[in-house]
């Protein structure tokens, strides 16, 4: 058995994406419309991007450092305030983890469209669908991508589930 390189490179490539049912946020959703939250896999690229988020966010941090000064704790807490990006617990420390589920969920969110803020707010307020929605995002990455293998003049959808 050996790896079919003409193939591979001559596959295209489209995003697989899947409808999350949300009913905890129907509210938020038009009368005639289903609560679905649409979510597609991550790239390779986007994959260490959500990895590194936490890094990211530590730059960011020293960055805020070296403008603001003596003052910056109380000039981060402010300014996360008002971008509602202020989700760190008691503490002051966000795990890892949930840095990283806010970056896949902000990439990888195909409708609605969803930016800090309102991952952040999702996050928050309804946690449980927050990790159903991220959870998808890996089943999916973990899927790979859909292929559209070229062949005999027609085009077929790979074999991948």
């Amino acid at each position: 058995m050996s790896f079919d390189l003409k193939k591979f490179e001559t596959t295209k490539y489209n995003d697989r994406v899947a409808d999350v049912e949300v009913p905890e946020l129907i509210d938020f959703f038009d009368e005639d419309e289903k609560p679905v939250w649409k979510v597609r896999a991550m790239t390779g690229t986007e994959i260490a991007i959500s990895q590194e988020a936490h890094e990211a966010i530590e730059r960011q941090q020293k960055m805020f450092n070296a403008i603001v000064g003596k003052n910056t704790d109380s000039f981060v807490k402010a300014l996360k305030a008002s971008f509602n990006l202020d989700y760190n617990e008691k503490d002051g420390h966000t795990p890892e983890e949930i840095e990283k589920r806010l970056a896949m969920l902000r990439m990888c969110s195909v409708e609605p469209v969803c930016p800090e803020n309102l991952a952040v707010k999702l996050l928050l307020n309804h946690g449980v669908v927050f990790y159903r929605l991220t959870n998808k995002i890996v089943e999916l990455t973990g899927l790979g991508r859909v292929g559209e293998l070229k062949g005999c003049g027609d085009v077929q959808k790979s074999k991948q589930p």
